[in-house]
């Protein structure tokens, strides 16, 4: 696949500047870049407004484009001003669905059958490990958590390994983003590296 950096650091420069927080920045680009490379058909990025420069999302919008990336974003207000959710696709429908789908959980209780579907049906759209996904409403979503889960959040952050096919879903998912971070997006890298330093990144 052949990437565009210049295009794809636009991308990483706009976060960095309206992040008033490296990491928060780092954190977007990380999701981002993994729709770009097709290993994720959505991310969603949730920014705390009062941590935000003053954003112009159609400014982001036309970015994004520029990598053929749909951007849909929701604002909700919280006890701690604003949170800014940005949802993004190379398929608006996906992720509008996500941002749908992120809403009616709301609508339900932790354990709630309803809440289960919900949680399976977004973890396809972000991409994740079918053995993850299947983890994650078994155990994760009924809080019925273990020591080695706990050790394995350290170990891995981006999303909720299994016990059983931790090194397998490592491979298909973790691998492959952290080599693309490595080559498009160092910038984002440096910072992930220096917050989550028992992180497994490349063997």
């Amino acid at each position: 696949m052949i990437m565009d950096k210049t295009k794809i650091k636009k991308v990483e420069n706009y976060l960095f500047w309206h992040c008033k927080r490296r990491y928060d920045a780092a954190s977007a680009m990380s999701g981002i870049l993994g729709v770009i490379i097709n290993l994720k058909p959505c991310c969603c990025c949730v920014l705390s407004e009062n941590n935000l420069r003053k954003i112009d999302l159609t400014r982001l919008r036309k970015i994004l484009a520029k990598l053929d990336l749909k951007l849909s974003f929701e604002r909700k207000l919280s006890n701690d001003g604003g949170i800014l959710s940005l949802y993004v696709s190379k398929n608006i429908k996906k992720s509008e669905r996500l941002k749908e789908l992120f809403n009616s959980l709301e609508s339900y209780n932790y354990g709630d059958t309803a809440r289960k579907d919900i949680n399976a049906e977004i973890g396809t759209l972000l991409g994740y490990p079918q053995t993850a996904i299947n983890y994650y409403v078994r155990y994760v979503e009924s809080g019925n958590l273990s020591e080695s889960h706990k050790e394995r959040v350290k170990k891995y952050f981006y999303y909720a390994h299994s016990d059983t096919y931790q090194n397998k879903e490592y491979k298909e998912y973790d691998e492959r983003l952290n080599r693309a971070l490595e080559k498009y997006s160092p910038r984002s890298t440096k910072v992930i590296r220096k917050k989550y330093p028992n992180k497994r990144w490349l063997d």
